[in-house]
């Protein structure tokens, strides 16, 4: 038998979800709850069938994690519930900013939620089941499906006792037996904001811990239903709270900038961009590694681990300094552009490159430049590098592109921006890690490309 519309239950979440979520469902259904999910319902009447089914229920239990968050599908069942008017509770499986995820927050800082993460499964489970009960009792009452009664409001003098009493609950950690008087004021009257303040801080562990997100979105809510910014009036620590908070996040912040400070130590293996190493682009790009070769006050000098790439240092067989060449059109016009997104693109300084004779065979480096992106000189690649750190290997990408590579180790020859012994030759580095000064022929199709680049450590 079909159960009626008032005692149908429609639980929304992420089928990633599904192993915490199926617990709490085989719970209710033997608690001889009716429930709906989409369990076995076919893809090509999938949508009717949610509709029907959010039509016929009378509650929602949403399962709040990342994952549901961000799936199209459970907004969407969350916003027609929304606005159907249905009874909307939360079940958060994870500790989840809801202000994260757009569209969110107006539907869900209204619903009673149950901190499955903090509480545990058992506790959890015990205070939806009542809630249902509740809830399904009310409904099924003659004088509810008449009009619904308002509830009871306490007198002055036994909601101050009772705000006392929860107080003391709050001080012995006894939580639980605190948030059950303080979700009777929600009840009663959500304008009590002595009541509501304290409803919010018994809800989240981060309060007391003076962390997280979660209990400042619920002051901000506190703040827009009572129209004042100081809220001082209504919690005697709200002072203490704006004190320990600003403290607390400024310790965060040193704290962060000290580790992303010590990530571009000198020789650490960094992620910065994305771009094709996989042997076809069908693949898709991946977070490409850079070395740290140097590091100044403010900035970065990366180098990318692997070559990247397979280019010849310039097209036509003329004469050519790292000024005039190919190589360097391509690394600042397109590669740029393909790896990086704008803003990482900003974060890449302008570098006056100098592009020093090669003193060797005396041919002239010719003029100075300004780059975001260049190949390492002979200089460079000699003092920044040992010979084992320049024998270095290649991406997918670059052997499908035609990458020469030593059967034996597996490693190419890789460009240099420093002229050859001629300036029809660049220098290169061996596939055994030594500078060949005197160069590869400029027009070679087969040499490796890795892109150098100063970094702006905005946290120096």
């Amino acid at each position: 038998m079909e159960p009626s519309a008032d005692k149908l239950i429609f639980v929304s979440y992420s089928h990633r979800d599904s192993g915490e979520v199926l617990k709490y469902i085989r719970r209710l259904e033997r608690d001889s709850f009716s429930l709906w999910y989409d369990e076995n319902v076919h893809h090509s009447i999938w949508g009717a069938a949610i509709e029907g089914a959010l039509e016929k229920s009378s509650v929602v239990i949403l399962f709040v994690s990342p994952d549901s968050l961000s799936s199209n599908n459970v907004f969407n069942e969350i916003s027609f519930a929304d606005n159907a008017q249905k009874s909307i509770f939360c079940v958060y499986l994870s500790e989840t900013d809801i202000s994260s995820y757009p569209g969110w927050r107006l539907m869900l800082t209204k619903c009673q939620a149950f901190m499955a993460y903090r509480d545990g499964e058992d506790l959890t489970y015990s205070r939806l089941k009542k809630c249902m009960l509740e809830h399904f009792e009310g409904s099924n009452s003659p004088a509810n499906q008449q009009k619904a009664p308002s509830p009871p409001r306490r007198t002055d003098g036994s909601k101050e006792d009772s705000k006392k009493k929860a107080k003391i609950l709050c001080i012995q950690k006894k939580y639980a037996e605190a948030e059950a008087i303080y979700d009777g004021f929600i009840e009663e009257d959500i304008m009590d904001m002595d009541g509501y303040m304290g409803y919010i801080r018994v809800r989240s562990e981060n309060y007391r811990k003076f962390e997280g997100k979660e209990i400042d979105e619920a002051i901000q809510i506190a703040k827009d239903i009572c129209g004042e910014e100081d809220l001082s009036q209504f919690d005697t620590d709200f002072g203490l709270y704006i004190e320990k908070r600003a403290e607390y996040f400024e310790k965060q912040r040193i704290e962060r900038q000290k580790a992303e400070s010590e990530r571009f130590n000198v020789g650490n293996v960094v992620t910065f961009g994305q771009y094709w190493q996989h042997r076809t682009r069908e693949e898709g790009k991946t977070p490409v590694e850079w070395i740290v070769l140097k590091r100044e006050k403010g900035k970065a000098l990366l180098l990318s681990k692997y070559c990247i790439a397979c280019k010849q240092y310039t097209r036509e067989y003329v004469n050519v300094t790292w000024e005039t060449c190919n190589a360097r059109k391509w690394l600042n016009q397109k590669f740029i552009n393909d790896a990086f997104t704008l803003e990482e693109q900003e974060r890449i300084l302008t570098t006056s490159v100098s592009n020093k004779d090669n003193v060797e065979y005396e041919t002239k480096g010719g003029n100075d430049t300004s780059d975001k992106l260049f190949l390492l000189s002979i200089d460079e690649a000699e003092n920044l590098l040992t010979q084992e750190e320049r024998r270095i290997r290649c991406t997918d990408y670059a052997k499908a592109q035609g990458i020469w590579v030593d059967n034996e180790i597996d490693a190419p020859y890789w460009w240099l921006r420093s002229p050859g012994g001629d300036l029809l030759l660049a220098a290169v580095v061996h596939y055994r890690g030594k500078i060949f000064g005197g160069g590869l022929n400029i027009c070679v199709a087969d040499t490796g490309i890795r892109p150098a680049f100063w970094l702006s450590l905005d946290f120096d």
